[in-house]
């Protein structure tokens, strides 16, 4: 897969997902969603295009 399907985390983030996936998603949103949010934020930044 493209690594615009990942999820930039900061490491305490990470642990935190990878300790508790379900409390990160019901705190963050689905997976999917996020990952969502975060290429539209790429692309509204010029980021990526």
């Amino acid at each position: 897969s493209h690594d615009m399907f990942t999820i930039p985390l900061h490491t305490d983030e990470h642990s935190k997902f990878h300790h508790d996936p379900k409390g990160w998603e019901a705190k963050h949103g689905s997976q999917l969603f996020y990952v969502k949010q975060t290429i539209k934020k790429a692309l509204d930044l010029g980021a990526m295009c």
